[in-house]
């Protein structure tokens, strides 16, 4: 088992595929990981009822962590000779970005990856989520705090928004409210 710790993600739909991407850096690697809409219905409550416990959940807490993320944006991750439509950033997420703008220092990693389990560590300041494959020996594992947790969530909001995967989600992490710079592309840290 190769384990890669994720620094960065970009989060975008794929209307063809019908799951979520999540183009993640880890060291000098970028790697596309997708998530099934099976898995993500499974894993996302987990991460709202822990955000719950650890006592994020009121207005007061939506609100900034939505001030949070509509004053910061996260370094994108560089791929090279990839054009999304949009894309959702959290530092946990990114930006699309031009061919020309590659790190050459980062080596994108072709290997299709899909996820097929999540793995939860939950801490009292802490989620750990192992992200595991059956069929690839690589595992990615998110490391996040609550505040990084809401914006993970609120970067999947985002990215599902042309999705027609139903789900309630709560009040608080609601993001109309974070003024967009782009219509095609959001930026989330």
């Amino acid at each position: 088992m190769i384990e890669h710790l994720v620094q960065t993600i970009s989060m975008s739909y794929s209307t063809t595929e019908d799951r979520l991407e999540m183009r993640c850096r880890s060291g000098d690697c970028a790697h596309s990981l997708w998530l099934s809409q099976r898995l993500w219905k499974r894993l996302t409550p987990a991460l709202i009822k822990w955000l719950i416990d650890s006592g994020v959940g009121s207005p007061q807490a939506g609100d900034f962590i939505r001030q949070s993320m509509s004053e910061s944006v996260a370094e994108p991750v560089i791929v090279p000779q990839y054009e999304p439509v949009k894309s959702v950033v959290t530092n946990m997420v990114t930006a699309d970005s031009e061919p020309s703008d590659v790190d050459p220092a980062v080596k994108w990693v072709p290997e299709t990856w899909l996820c097929t389990t999540a793995n939860l560590s939950m801490a009292e300041q802490k989620i750990r989520i192992q992200l595991v494959s059956e069929r690839s020996e690589h595992v990615y594992v998110l490391s996040m705090s609550a505040l990084e947790t809401g914006h993970f969530l609120i970067a999947q909001r985002q990215a599902l928004k042309e999705s027609e995967w139903p789900f309630e989600w709560p009040n608080w992490l609601q993001t109309e409210s974070i003024v967009q710079p782009d219509e095609s592309v959001r930026f989330l840290h």
